[in-house]
């Protein structure tokens, strides 16, 4: 009958296009690959064929730094979910044990990231952990101190700088 519905992709909606026919060639979306025609009592429906986009991640080798936190755990969810071989870090060995029971094919390792001496131990171990391939480090571990800066202490002050700042330059 000419009509289009609208399409969802996950987060948003695929904009309505213009053309009153879909076809291989009038259809604009890149990521489907194949539209095909299947008749059901004399009236036609279409079935896209094609990638969705959550295989993206599949079987990609991804470190998590700061995983034990709340945008770290979410990370690693969303990365699990999509497919990632996940490596969760963080100092708190109790947190990183609770992701590992919960997604029990995320590895772990326990490391402080502001111990730069360390960093490149570091990151010999992750590579070995994830069978000598890294596709995706995602350095997300940070602090903060609650404090407004002229009340901040000298110590306060660094540690913050060498955990948000200093230890992503030397990952």
């Amino acid at each position: 009958d000419g009509s289009l519905i609208k399409l969802k992709d996950h987060q948003k909606t695929i904009p309505e296009i213009e053309f009153a026919t879909l076809s291989e060639n009038s259809w604009f979306g890149a990521l489907y690959y194949k539209i095909i025609p299947v008749i059901k009592k004399n009236k036609t429906y279409y079935t896209l064929l094609g990638w969705d986009g959550n295989d993206m991640f599949s079987n990609k080798k991804i470190i998590i730094t700061g995983a034990t936190g709340g945008i770290g755990t979410s990370l690693v969810k969303k990365f699990h979910s999509l497919g990632g071989k996940v490596l969760a870090t963080g100092t708190n060995e109790e947190k990183l044990k609770k992701i590992q029971d919960k997604y029990k094919n995320v590895n772990i390792l326990k490391f402080d990231i502001s111990d730069h001496s360390r960093i490149e131990d570091f990151v010999e171990n992750c590579d070995k952990v994830l069978s000598n391939k890294i596709d995706i480090l995602i350095n997300n571990a940070g602090i903060t101190e609650d404090n407004l800066s002229i009340r901040m202490k000298e110590a306060e002050w660094k540690r913050v700088i060498d955990i948000n700042l200093s230890s992503t330059f030397f990952m």
